[in-house]
């Protein structure tokens, strides 16, 4: 039986493995500049910020791996995704990565607080600035979103 999603299937899993190595490269270096604006914002906002630090440091650095994760999804440029069982392994990657980053955009575009606090009591804190944490959840968004839309190849 005949279904018009099998061509679209095709020809979409096609148009990202014939990127030539230069837009695979200018891809990445843009994802690059992406993801260090938002992680820098999630960090300074959430990592550094009163008792959050001391949640990765009691669970021996892994709750680090959940900060970093837009980071994780900058190397998708590169990834080949054909049928096989390890394609299983790299949609679950993206998708992971993907919906913590997007977890994180969404994060820092609702709330509205720019107070950076530092110390656990939240008693000394400093101002942030608002269209600096605006402009690092619109990067992770885009960055969340290109990760989920590759992790549906």
């Amino acid at each position: 039986m005949y279904s018009i999603n099998e061509p679209m299937k095709n020809f979409a899993s096609r148009i990202g493995q014939e990127l030539s190595v230069r837009y695979k490269l200018i891809s990445f270096f843009c994802l690059v500049v992406l993801a260090i604006i938002g992680t820098w914002q999630v960090v300074q906002y959430y990592l550094f910020s009163g008792a959050y630090f001391w949640f990765v440091i009691l669970t021996a650095g892994l709750l680090l791996f959940v900060y970093l994760a837009p980071i994780g999804l900058c190397v998708t440029p590169f990834i080949r995704f054909k049928s096989s069982s390890r394609n299983r392994l790299k949609k679950f990657y993206c998708n992971f990565v993907g919906s913590f980053t997007f977890m994180w955009a969404i994060i820092l575009l609702v709330d509205q607080d720019i107070k950076i606090y530092g110390d656990e009591g939240g008693v000394s804190y400093r101002n942030g600035s608002l269209p600096l944490k605006m402009l690092g959840g619109i990067s992770l968004l885009i960055i969340g979103l290109y990760g989920l839309l590759q992790g549906l190849q």
